[in-house]
C-alpha cells in the first residue's frame, strides 16, 4: 500500500497555470504520504472489524484501493486509466478516455510535470511514429499503482451475503422481546396444564409486581408550580440598599444593574464596576444572606441570585 499512498499524494496535487497563456507557471510541492497512509490504514482496520475480522485481509485493503482511486481528480484519473506502458499518441489517449483532445492534452501535460507520465517529443519520434502528435506513456511505477488501484466493487448483495454468512457462524439468535404469553391478564397459569413451571415459565404479567397499586395522592403538585418563573429583571426588587458601608452599597447598586440588562450577577462583573477586591466582594456575596450562589452550570459559571424576602433568615437586612 505504501506504493499507492505516494502515488495518491502526486496524483492529486493542484498545478496553477497562468490565466492568460494556460501555461504551467508554479508546481507545488505534493504532501507527505504520512496523513493518507494513517487515515486509509484506520479505514481498512474498521473495515475489518465490521466484518468480524481481527486483522486486515485483502478484501479490506482492496476497500483501501478504492478509496485511492475515489480521491484522484476524476479527468486525470480517466486520462491515467487510458495511458499503458506503450507509447500513444493525444488523439489516440483521448478516444480512449472519452475527452476532448484539448481537455487531455491539457492533463497530460499536468501528469508530465508531476512525474507520472513520460513525454516523448516531436524531434524523438521514430519513423512508425505520426509526426503530428507528441507522445506519452506511463512511468513504471504509475502503471504499478493504478494496476493495483483497479478493483472490484462491492454490490449491495455481496454485502447482504457476508452478513448472513457472519450472523450464521456466530450463531446469534434475537429473541423477540415482544412474544405475550395467552395467559389471562393478571395470571400466572401455564398456557398448557401439566407443564413444569421451571421448564416453560408463562411469559405475561408477573404474579406479585402486577397486583393492582393502591392510589396515592401526591404531593400538592399545584402548590409546586404556584411559584412564578422570574426573569432576572423581576429579581431586582429583592436586591436590598445595603448601607452598612460603602463597599456593601456599592456591590448591591452593581447587582441591581445587572439584573436589570437581564445579565445573571457574578463577582467579575461586580468588581468591573465596582473597582473593588476580590477579597471585598467574595466574601460579602457568599455570606450574604439575601444571595443563593449557583454554580449548577456546565460551564462551570458560578452566579449570585437574589431569594424572596420570605426566604432570607430575619437577622439579614429587608428589602425596601
Amino acid at each position: 500500500m505504501g506504493l499507492l499512498y505516494d502515488f495518491l499524494a502526486l496524483s492529486r496535487t493542484t498545478i496553477h497555470h497562468n490565466y492568460k497563456s494556460g501555461e504551467i507557471d508554479e508546481l507545488p510541492e505534493p504532501e507527505f504520504p504520512t496523513r493518507i497512509a494513517n487515515t486509509i490504514g484506520r479505514i481498512c482496520e474498521v473495515h475489518a472489524l465490521f466484518y468480524g475480522r481481527n486483522e486486515v485481509a485483502e478484501e479490506d485493503a482492496a476497500f483501501g484501493r478504492r478509496i485511492i482511486a475515489d480521491n484522484i481528480p476524476s479527468m486525470r484519473w480517466k486520462v491515467l486509466n487510458a495511458l499503458k506502458e506503450d507509447w500513444l499518441h493525444t488523439t489516440a489517449i483521448a478516444k480512449v478516455a472519452d475527452l476532448p483532445v484539448g481537455a487531455t492534452k491539457y492533463q497530460l501535460d499536468e501528469l508530465v510535470a508531476l512525474k507520472l507520465i513520460e513525454k516523448l517529443l516531436k524531434e524523438e519520434l521514430n519513423s512508425s511514429m505520426d509526426r503530428r502528435f507528441d507522445y506519452y506513456k506511463l512511468l513504471p511505477e504509475a502503471a504499478q499503482a493504478i494496476e493495483k488501484c483497479k478493483t472490484r466493487i462491492r454490490i449491495e448483495d455481496d454485502i447482504k451475503n457476508e452478513q448472513s454468512k457472519l450472523i450464521n457462524k456466530q450463531n446469534i439468535s434475537l429473541p423477540n422481546p415482544c412474544l405475550i404469553s395467552p395467559c389471562g391478564v393478571g395470571e400466572a397459569e401455564q398456557a398448557n396444564e401439566g407443564e413444569d413451571d421451571s421448564t416453560s415459565p408463562a411469559l405475561g404479567p408477573h404474579p406479585r409486581k402486577d397486583e393492582p397499586t393502591p392510589w396515592k395522592p401526591k404531593e400538592d403538585v399545584a402548590k409546586k408550580h404556584d411559584k412564578k418563573v422570574l426573569s432576572y429583571s423581576d429579581m431586582v426588587q429583592f436586591v436590598p440598599y445595603d448601607t452598612s458601608s460603602p463597599e456593601a452599597e456599592q456591590i448591591c447598586k452593581s447587582i441591581r444593574g445587572q439584573l436589570a440588562k437581564g445579565i445573571a450577577p457574578r463577582i467579575d462583573f461586580v468588581r468591573i464596576d465596582t473597582k473593588l477586591s476580590r477579597e471585598i466582594v467574595e466574601p460579602y456575596m457568599d455570606n450574604a444572606a439575601w444571595l443563593r450562589k449557583d454554580d449548577s452550570a456546565q460551564s462551570g459559571i458560578v452566579v449570585y441570585l437574589p431569594v424572596e424576602p420570605s426566604d432570607v433568615p430575619q437577622a439579614s437586612a429587608s428589602a425596601p
